[in-house]
């Protein structure tokens, strides 16, 4: 599962044949925002540098910490309140979907 949330960016995966989740980013700030406290565990040759390994609680937590965080009307604008790459990166992301769900969206005649 992937995550924009004004914390950052991230990639939730299931660890295979654990009870464990990866939350990982590719910014250490990302998840020292989202998770303080918890143990960043760097892997500098992955396409996730960044990730820190949680229990089921903490995922939950972690849904719940997402969800509570949202106190703004248009998320594009909170994010730029940021500035900086992340809210770049967003905004780019935002419009590829945007132009691919325009290309498939089915004509209203």
């Amino acid at each position: 599962m992937w995550i924009c949330s004004v914390d950052g960016f991230f990639s939730i995966v299931q660890i295979p044949a654990r009870e464990a989740w990866a939350v990982r980013a590719r910014d250490r700030r990302h998840l020292a925002a989202a998770l303080p406290g918890h143990t960043v565990i760097e892997t500098p040759k992955a396409d996730y540098p960044f990730r820190a390994i949680v229990g089921r609680h903490e995922l939950d937590s972690l849904m719940q910490h997402f969800s509570s965080g949202i106190d703004y009307p248009n998320f594009k604008n909170r994010v730029d309140e940021t500035g900086g790459w992340y809210s770049r990166a967003l905004h780019e992301v935002w419009e590829v979907i945007w132009s691919r769900a325009f290309l498939v969206r089915p004509r209203v005649e």
